[in-house]
């Protein structure tokens, strides 16, 4: 079923400019599986579990870490604000089978990665790998962009938007 709702040319002109811009600021070519893809084979080449849990926590510190670099994201999927902190839902569900326990899937290698890209990437992991997933989680609850999604805790599973992320980690260690 369809919602259609009437608006006058400055209201739809307003909505298509908002657009535009979420679209030109999520444009990216990888996937967030790309991406957890390379997290996980990354970690595990280099003797690292990684849960899910904690996969999802180490892509929303590389969306935000792109998006205070380099002004752009990473991975062209929202990250939502859920119970246990910033989740990628086509992530979470393809390894939702893990449950708790470390993911083993194995990858051939994702070529598609620059060297720059590779290196932001994994400078997030080898800063986060090694925290516990709980401890990940409380520090996303921490900060303002899950906070704000969440509705100050009621999990609704909106949006962590890219604009909440942006203005919060603009003068801010990535983690601290």
């Amino acid at each position: 079923m369809k919602l259609i709702i009437l608006l006058n040319d400055h209201e739809l002109l307003k909505i298509n400019i908002l657009e535009r811009k979420n679209n030109k600021m999520r444009k990216s070519k990888h996937s967030g599986l790309d991406v957890a893809w390379y997290v996980v084979d990354y970690a595990r080449s280099n003797n690292n579990e990684i849960t899910n849990l904690k996969l999802q926590k180490i892509l929303y510190y590389i969306q935000a870490t792109s998006i205070k670099k380099n002004n752009a994201v990473f991975f062209n999927r929202p990250i939502e604000a859920w119970r246990h902190g910033p989740v990628i839902r086509e992530v979470y569900n393809y390894y939702r089978a893990y449950m708790h326990k470390p993911i083993t899937d194995t990858y051939a290698p994702i070529n598609d990665f620059t060297e720059n890209e590779k290196k932001l990437m994994q400078d997030v992991i080898k800063k986060f790998i090694k925290l516990d997933e709980w401890d990940l989680v409380d520090k996303t609850h921490n900060e303002d962009p899950w906070k704000l999604a969440s509705s100050n805790g009621k999990y609704l599973n909106d949006e962590i938007t890219i604009k909440s992320m942006k203005a919060y980690f603009q003068d801010k260690d990535i983690g601290e």
